[in-house]
């Protein structure tokens, strides 16, 4: 009979803990369902609060970007039109060619060290000077004698 008696003991106290369990657990998801709600409730209020403060911080930036891009277009246009300003002359607009302003004209003796080099070159091949006097007189830039041309 005590063997009897142990074992509904032990059914029983299973039994109770049972009961304890299940109301522990009913609690623990009463308690994961609010959390859960308010974990949703506290997202959703931190990302808009978020928002808010992006574009707090934002707004101010896109009004200097506006303002800068409508600068730069401004500015464009001044240099369009300033480069056709200069680009005008007596050929394209209706100004007097003296308006031109000076023109560079190059001078034809800007080049005479080639051409007294070539001149030399021709003279020493008639005279057979040797290549070495002609180039030595050349980077000096002195005029070559006779003297310099004989051997």
């Amino acid at each position: 009979m005590d063997y009897n008696r142990g074992l509904i003991k032990q059914i029983e106290d299973l039994t109770i803990e049972k009961e304890s369990l299940k109301r522990s657990n009913s609690k623990l998801r009463e308690d994961n369902r609010g959390l859960r709600s308010e974990s949703a409730y506290l997202r959703k209020s931190v990302e808009s609060k978020i928002e808010a403060a992006v574009e707090r911080q934002v707004t101010p930036l896109r009004q200097k970007i506006s303002e800068l891009e409508a600068m730069i277009a401004s500015k464009d246009l001044e240099i369009q039109r300033l480069k056709a300003v200069i680009n005008k002359d007596s050929t394209n607009s209706s100004k007097p060619p003296g308006a031109d302003g000076f023109k560079i004209i190059p001078n034809n003796r800007e080049n005479m060290p080639t051409l007294k080099y070539t001149a030399r070159m021709a003279y020493a091949s008639m005279k057979q000077v040797p290549m070495q006097v002609l180039k030595n007189t050349c980077t000096t830039h002195r005029r070559i004698s006779i003297a310099d041309l004989l051997p």
